[in-house]
């Protein structure tokens, strides 16, 4: 399906070609002529990449919630994957 970042602008396929799922993370911005070693990410970058962690969820705000009080709140979780950044989503396109 292909999905516009509301962060970057960024246009991608949330499948690619040979059937992979695609996870888009924003590329940093372009250096700039006075700095041009300075790395400086994206404001609000979002990142899909997924983290499995079998002791904690990270939560969109970047805490960190352990698992126990997870399962505590009804949840039936052995193990959790998480979005390391949702920054400002994505829209179909």
């Amino acid at each position: 399906m292909p999905m516009q970042c509301n962060s970057c602008g960024g246009k991608y396929n949330t499948a690619l070609p040979d059937g992979l799922l695609y996870f888009h993370a924003c590329a940093p911005l372009p250096p700039t002529p006075g700095n041009p070693f300075v790395v400086v990410e994206h404001p609000n970058k979002r990142d899909e990449n997924v983290v499995i962690d079998p002791h904690n969820m990270v939560l969109p705000d970047g805490s960190v919630l352990p698992l126990q009080q997870a399962r505590g709140r009804g949840g039936v979780l052995t193990q959790a994957t998480s979005i390391v950044s949702a920054g400002l989503g994505a829209t179909a396109v």
